[in-house]
């Protein structure tokens, strides 16, 4: 029967009538109306939300005037030029929506003008090879219909329903009679397609999707609980779809030859999608409007793992809104590529030999066939270290009067963002309350101390510990080593230097102060003592520390500890004259020396370039903004009170510092110089240097 109908098809009957692309145009009009019914300006043209106006319903019927006329049309030149000019004019009706609803307006802005691009290329390219266009009469098959309407429905199902999640619009009618519009189609349709793909090529693989669908019962009377298991069941799918398509596939393939790429082009999507989700209206507390500028600024600084805010968390966004910083904290601490590979494991994929090589070089393993292993321990470990700490600070909590539901948000929250250094708090003024809970602190320190060793580190110790290695390679060592030395002498230098009047109670204060202000310093971000009471000599030297940061394939970012320590013991050799680099009995490869002096160079370039910005665009004192430059590119988090006072260029600026002080300043520099291999050396020469 399948047979029959794809040859009806392909011969003629009504499907000839229908327009070129007209999956894409039966989904026009329930986008759009969505779009309209979300578009909140009771003085713009579409007036308050939920409320139709004259504009709305116009645009609403001229829609439907085009679709009918593209169907009732059989002049397939015809049907392209109404289905572009549609798509031409709403894209004009939106432009006037995106100054005041950037989110909505940028949406509906972009899909109409994209569709529309691609509706006139198609037909320029259709009248160009002498054909008529890409419809159904020219050999489009019914399995190619159903894929590309399985593909639009899907794609503007989960669209609108993240929008209706967005915008409190759960409870709206039309908002979730458009949603299921365009998801029920997609799934049945996806159902008879994976049903058939897996009968023809055999029933191995994941099955999530199919999972899902076990989950309806659960959903029964609850609409939008419905809508949100079906939007997830389809992004899944489309997920995947995108994975194995042909053009996506190839750039995927490309990203992977240059993992520096690949990681500039993972945060920077995961930056922007945050962006956007936390520019829903649902983030924030009424009656907090978000700006775009500090939406981006925001997403940034959680995904790059700072802690720098410009609104506070604790006031400024709703549970909602708390969620999505604490999954974007959680995605930048682990990586993309570690988050990615763990979910292929899971869905059963596996990636070739370019991409195990490439996965390598991102997250530090000895060899490609070593990366499930680590990505395994990563995840893992992760979880039970924060699992535990939360656990810990629950428990703290509970002590301390906290009611139980937030003692468990106090807890599950601080432990992500501490282990993932973080230095996002639930409370304005960071943990200066908890200051003197040596249970907190004392739990507060050990995640970042942990989360800051990285996860190479992490491995070889519990390889120790099982017995497999019987001792720790030179990396290890030099990073427990660095780390211990670092905390040390953070906490003498700041309880040597001391601080301004009112800091502290007795020498135990002190101590726990100093201590705590030297862990934190390396990446974290969190303050249990106001900053304004800390004089000129722990400001330096807290930018010191800043600026070397946290040990390599961590979740902290700065120059790293191993970098300053071969800077070190590179200046050792030079004073004993010595020709070779030497740690713990073994002798360091010379580009092991070259590489550290790049990354320091490169990093005190990036940093003063970002410094002579901001001390151009903004009013503010050369100490705030040195501390707040640095403080950006370490990932630190950590504010002298420039960072309410910046404006849109000073929060930009600060945005690239920090997003290069987390994927590194070495990444950045070989995406943006290609290195070249000579295969000759050319002859020496000496220069006389100091």
């Amino acid at each position: 029967m399948g047979a029959d109908l794809e040859t009806g098809l392909e011969h003629g009957g009504w499907w000839r009538r229908l327009p070129p692309r007209w999956a894409e145009a039966s989904a026009l009009l329930p986008v759009n109306f969505f779009f309209m019914l979300i578009a909140h300006d009771p003085d713009g043209l579409f007036g308050p939300m939920n409320r139709r106006t004259p504009v709305s319903a116009g645009v609403v019927l001229l829609e439907a005037a085009f679709l009918v006329a593209c169907v009732s049309t059989r002049e397939d030149v015809w049907k392209r030029r109404f289905l572009a000019g549609g798509h031409y004019l709403l894209a004009g009706i939106w432009l006037t929506v995106l100054l005041e609803d950037w989110v909505v307006g940028a949406a509906g802005l972009t899909l109409n003008a994209l569709l529309a691009r691609q509706v006139d290329l198609e037909g320029r390219q259709g009248g160009a090879r002498g054909q008529v266009g890409d419809t159904p009469a020219a050999g489009e098959s019914l399995a190619r219909m159903l894929r590309r309407a399985y593909l639009v429905y899907s794609a503007a199902g989960v669209g609108l329903a993240l929008l209706v999640v967005g915008y409190r619009l759960a409870g709206v009618v039309w908002a979730v009679v458009a949603v299921f519009a365009l998801l029920l189609p997609a799934v049945a349709i996806s159902i008879v397609v994976e049903f058939k793909a897996r009968s023809r090529q055999g029933w191995r693989g994941p099955w999530i999707e199919w999972v899902l669908l076990l989950g309806l019962p659960l959903t029964w009377g609850n609409p939008s609980a419905l809508a949100a298991l079906l939007a997830l069941r389809q992004g899944v799918l489309l997920v995947r779809w995108v994975v194995a398509a042909p053009l996506t596939g190839t750039l995927v393939r490309l990203l992977f030859r240059n993992p520096a790429a690949l990681l500039v082009v993972g945060f920077g999507g995961a930056i922007l999608a945050g962006a956007v989700v936390l520019g829903f209206p649902v983030c924030a507390r009424p009656p907090n409007v978000m700006d775009p500028v500090d939406a981006l600024f925001t997403a940034t600084s959680a995904v790059c793992v700072t802690g720098l805010i410009v609104v506070d968390t604790a006031t400024f966004f709703s549970a909602t809104g708390q969620s999505v910083i604490l999954l974007l904290v959680q995605v930048g601490g682990l990586g993309i590529m570690t988050l990615s590979t763990f979910a292929a494991i899971v869905l059963g994929a596996r990636p070739g030999f370019g991409q195990e090589e490439a996965l390598a070089q991102i997250m530090e393993s000895p060899s490609p066939g070593a990366v499930y292993r680590l990505v395994r321990f990563i995840v893992l470990v992760t979880f039970v270290i924060e699992g535990t700490g939360a656990l810990v600070l629950f428990l703290a909590g509970l002590t301390r009067a906290m009611p139980p539901k937030e003692a468990l948000e106090f807890g599950v929250f601080h432990a992500i963002s501490a282990f993932c250094n973080a230095g996002f708090a639930l409370q304005p003024d960071s943990l200066e309350t908890f200051a003197s809970s040596p249970a907190i602190m004392g739990t507060v320190s050990v995640l970042i101390i942990t989360g800051g060793l990285g996860f190479a580190v992490l491995a070889g110790l519990w390889d120790r510990v099982r017995g497999v290695s019987r001792r720790s390679n030179a990396h290890t060592r030099l990073a427990l080593l660095g780390t211990a030395v670092l905390l040390v002498a953070g906490t003498a230098g700041f309880l040597a230097f001391g601080w301004r009047d009112g800091a502290g109670s007795g020498i135990l204060g002190r101590l726990g102060h100093a201590f705590f202000l030297s862990v934190t310093a390396r990446t974290a971000g969190f303050n249990a003592v106001d900053m304004a009471v800390l004089g000129s000599a722990p400001v330096l030297l807290l930018i010191v520390l800043m600026f070397v940061g946290a040990c390599p394939g961590s979740t902290g970012g700065g120059i790293k500890v191993t970098t300053a320590a071969i800077l070190g013991l590179s200046v050792r050799a030079t004073l004993l004259r010595r020709e070779d680099v030497e740690v713990f009995g073994r002798r360091l490869r010379p580009t092991n020396v070259t590489r550290a002096i790049a990354i320091v160079a490169i990093s005190m370039g990036i940093v003063a370039l970002g410094l002579l910005v901001l001390l151009q665009t903004q009013d503010l004192p050369f100490d705030q903004v040195l501390f707040e430059a640095v403080s950006a590119f370490g990932t630190v988090g950590l504010s002298l009170g420039a960072t309410a006072h910046l404006n849109d260029v000073g929060k930009l600026t600060i945005i690239a510092l920090m997003f290069a002080g987390r994927v590194g300043p070495l990444t950045l520099a070989l995406v943006v110089n290609e290195r070249v291999r000579r295969r000759y050396r050319l002859p020496s020469e000496e220069i006389p240097v100091g």
